[in-house]
C-alpha cells in the first residue's frame, strides 16, 4: 500500500492539520492489522481479479491513513496509573473527529463480534472509555445492525438531575457485559471498576476489550479478571519499530523485556 510515504509527527493538531517534530512511529489503531491483511490479499488478486482490486484498494488505503491518525505516540518518561515508569505514552484522546471515531468504533465492533458474540451491553469507564464505548455501540449498529446499548461512570456521584454515579442503560442480571477501554497497564484499574459495578448492580463483565495492552513481558493479569482482548499489544509495536529500523527500538525492547 501507500503507507511508506506517510509523514509521522511527535504531535499533531487535527484542527490545523499541522504537525511538529519528526517521528518514525505511529498513530496506530486496532484495525490496522486487519487492513494490512486485506491490502495484501487485494495485491494477490490484482492480476486475477482486477475489478475487485480497483473497487476496493484505494478505499482501504484511505482507511489505513485514517487509522494511522487515530492514536498519538509520545516519547519521553511517563508515570502510569500503576506507578510504573514508561518510555512512551499512547494517547487515544486524539480520537477527536468523525473519521477517527468511525475507524476505532468499527475495529471495536468487529472485535466484539469475533471475541464476545454474546455481548448485550457495553461499559465505558470514565473518561476515555466513554467515547470508545459510544463509538463501538454506534459502529455495531451502523455496520452490523446490532443494538449494543452502553453506559458509563462518573468519577464522582451526581447529587442533582439524574443522580448517581452511572449513566446510560444500566446493567440487568441477564446482561452479558463487556468493558471497553483505551489501555491496560497492569489491570489494577480494571479490577477496581469491575468491583464497583458488581457492588452497584450485582453483575461482572464477561470480557474486556482495549485498544492497547501495554504490559511488559511476563506481567500477569490480576486474578479474577475476565477474558481480555487487545487490538494492539507491545509485541506489535516492537515489530513495527524493528521493521522501520527505528532508533527507539532498544528503549521499547528494554521496556517490554
Amino acid at each position: 500500500g501507500g503507507t511508506s510515504a506517510m509523514r509521522m509527527y511527535d504531535t499533531y493538531n487535527p484542527s490545523t492539520h499541522q504537525g511538529s517534530g519528526t517521528a518514525d512511529v505511529w498513530p496506530y489503531t486496532a484495525a490496522i492489522e486487519a487492513h494490512c491483511s486485506v491490502l495484501e490479499a487485494l495485491d494477490q488478486l490484482r492480476d486475477v481479479a482486477p475489478t475487485l482490486y480497483d473497487e476496493h484498494h484505494d478505499r482501504f488505503v484511505t482507511r489505513m491513513k485514517q487509522l494511522y491518525n487515530a492514536l498519538d505516540y509520545y516519547r519521553g518518561t511517563f508515570t502510569l496509573n500503576s506507578g510504573a515508569s514508561s518510555p512512551f505514552f499512547c494517547n487515544p484522546g486524539q480520537l477527536d473527529s468523525g473519521p477517527r471515531l468511525d475507524a476505532i468504533g468499527t475495529a471495536f465492533a468487529d472485535a466484539i463480534a469475533e471475541t464476545f458474540p454474546a455481548a448485550t451491553l457495553l461499559y465505558g469507564p470514565a473518561y476515555k472509555g466513554i467515547t470508545l464505548a459510544a463509538a463501538a455501540a454506534q459502529a455495531a449498529w451502523t455496520r452490523r445492525q446490532r443494538d449494543l446499548p452502553f453506559f458509563y461512570d462518573r468519577k464522582e456521584a451526581k447529587t442533582h438531575g439524574e443522580r448517581g454515579r452511572y449513566v446510560g442503560r444500566l446493567p440487568a442480571p441477564s446482561d452479558t457485559l463487556v468493558m471497553i477501554d483505551d489501555v491496560l497497564s497492569d489491570g489494577g484499574t480494571k479490577v477496581e471498576a469491575i468491583d464497583a459495578i458488581h457492588a452497584a448492580f450485582g453483575v461482572r463483565p464477561a470480557g474486556i476489550l482495549v485498544v492497547l495492552d501495554r504490559r511488559p513481558r511476563g506481567v500477569p493479569l490480576p486474578p479474577g479478571l475476565p477474558p481480555l482482548r487487545a487490538l494492539l499489544t507491545l509485541p506489535d509495536l516492537v515489530d513495527h519499530l524493528a521493521a522501520t529500523a527505528s532508533p527507539h527500538l532498544p528503549a521499547l525492547q528494554a521496556f517490554y523485556g
